[in-house]
């Protein structure tokens, strides 16, 4: 007996569900897309796909060579007929899947779809802007002038995601240049009601409240790859912070930075929603008390990266314990490192005498200030002292942990023996620690160590597979430094 045709093209659609499910229509077409061979299974399938307008909402432009713009053009407004009134979604690659290492040593205007044959703004962007839902884009020399000087008011009435990179191919490190007069003509994300997620890069000579985004209703905002000045960030995070639920902050702060900050004594900057936080900070220690202008009462994820003008440098631990002890009923994730800025010359030290590395009592009241963290990661220049290792180890300290990341030039026996303690027990409990809350295991470590010889190292890590950590035990080798010849890194 045939099996009733309702019931097939049901079950049909069911399974190009699932098939398809976020695989988004490829342009060009290309075999990499599913809908090409599913199509050719039989007829009742491909009338489901090419008849289903769900199929054809999310699109995925490669940055493939062809020499008839006009023709993919016309395959892709055929395709996009069959996405019926549903909100689109586009996404424009620098590259093609799996060919990110050769992508990127070529020029960008080569890695743009259509290689600056068409204006994806004026073609593709533009004609179909009222129906976006999500645009992830990089944009090119006149492309950001359509695309802030032409789209009139109202273009996203539906955009809820958007991720754009501006950029100038004459100079491709750096954003594009407007006038006075054209940055108060910005209008593309002006009555955008429904945009709540936002990822902005190269913005450096443009102040970001010039896109008229609707920062009091965004969820997220990440502007990781533009260094602010720490004026332009305060204002942004004050009008933020009833609705960011997650930040990405790239700030620069220089000789002005202090006096600006000392207006925000007894102001500070109340984020009272934010759960995950990252910065990137260059030359902090012009203001180090910034982090402690913030309230944080929600927080989950922390990251701070910097830079100095030296290195390593200070981290100051008695201001960060300060800092994280105001989300010590939330934070679950801390990670502090140190990042390379190409903007500046850092001048590197190789004599431990130049740096001054945290006590064991700040360190203590640093890592009490976090009973619930269950991942942390440490910079190379702070160590955990022998005590510190111990009270992990029982639970006193970090009870919650389960991987982390640190660096140590000495004391390696007793490391190993911490987490062997560590790892033995599942419900281990320490003195402090409540029957109700029992001791972590640790899941994963990565240490840092000065490199030595070949057969140490295998001995090493022996010794680290011994412990059979669910994740692993990674042992990252620190060389010696090329101009003291010395494991300065570590201060050894």
């Amino acid at each position: 007996m045939d099996m009733n045709p309702f019931l097939q093209h049901d079950l049909a659609l069911a399974l190009m569900r699932t098939c398809l499910q976020e695989q988004p229509v490829i342009i060009p077409p290309s075999p990499a897309d599913p809908r090409h061979g599913l199509c050719l299974v039989s007829s009742l399938w491909r009338d489901v796909i090419v008849f289903n307008s769900e199929f054809w909402q999310s699109y995925s432009f490669w940055p493939v060579h062809f020499s008839n713009p006009h023709q993919q053009l016309a395959i892709f407004r055929s395709f996009i007929l069959r996405s019926g009134g549903r909100p689109l979604e586009f996404k424009f690659l620098l590259s093609i899947p799996g060919l990110e290492a050769i992508f990127s040593r070529l020029p960008i205007n080569l890695r743009i779809f259509g290689a600056g044959k068409i204006s994806i703004v004026n073609t593709i962007i533009a004609p179909y802007s009222n129906r976006i839902k999500s645009l992830h884009c990089t944009l090119i020399g006149l492309e950001n002038a359509h695309f802030f000087l032409d789209l009139p008011v109202g273009s996203f009435s539906q955009l809820e995601y958007v991720n754009v990179t501006f950029i100038d191919p004459r100079r491709p490190n750096s954003p594009p240049r407007f006038t006075l007069n054209q940055r108060l003509r910005f209008t593309p994300f002006q009555s955008t009601p429904n945009l709540r997620e936002v990822i902005c890069g190269m913005f450096s000579d443009v102040n970001i409240l010039d896109l008229k985004l609707p920062l009091r209703e965004l969820t997220l905002l990440n502007m990781e790859t533009t260094p602010l000045p720490l004026n332009a960030f305060v204002p942004i995070a004050r009008l933020c912070q009833q609705s960011l639920i997650e930040g990405h902050f790239y700030l620069k702060f220089d000789v002005g930075s202090k006096h600006f900050g000392s207006n925000l004594i007894g102001h500070p900057i109340i984020l009272g929603c934010i759960e995950v936080l990252s910065f990137r900070l260059v030359n902090a220690n012009w203001y180090p008390e910034f982090i402690t202008t913030l309230r944080l009462e929600k927080l989950k994820s922390l990251q701070i990266m910097r830079c100095e003008r030296t290195a390593p440098f200070n981290w100051d631990i008695p201001l960060y314990t300060s800092f994280i002890s105001g989300s010590s009923g939330s934070l679950l994730s801390l990670r502090l490192q140190v990042f390379p800025y190409k903007g500046q010359e850092v001048v590197h030290l190789h004599t431990s005498a130049c740096h001054q590395r945290p006590s064991q009592e700040e360190l203590f009241g640093f890592f009490a200030s976090m009973p619930k963290v269950k991942s942390l990661s440490l910079p190379t220049d702070i160590h955990l002292h022998g005590g510190i290792l111990e009270k992990v180890a029982t639970g006193e300290l970090l009870p919650q942990l389960t991987d982390v990341e640190f660096a140590s030039n000495r004391g390696l026996a007793l490391i190993f023996d911490a987490f062997r303690d560590r790892s033995d027990f599942h419900y281990w409990h320490s003195p402090s620690t409540s029957a109700s809350s029992p001791l972590s295991r640790i899941s994963s470590v990565t240490l840092s160590i000065p490199s030595t010889s070949a057969d140490a190292e295998d001995s090493l890590e022996a010794k680290a597979e011994s412990l059979r950590l669910v994740k692993g035990f990674r042992l990252r080798y620190i060389r010696t430094c090329d101009s003291c010849a010395r494991h300065c890194r570590l201060f050894v």
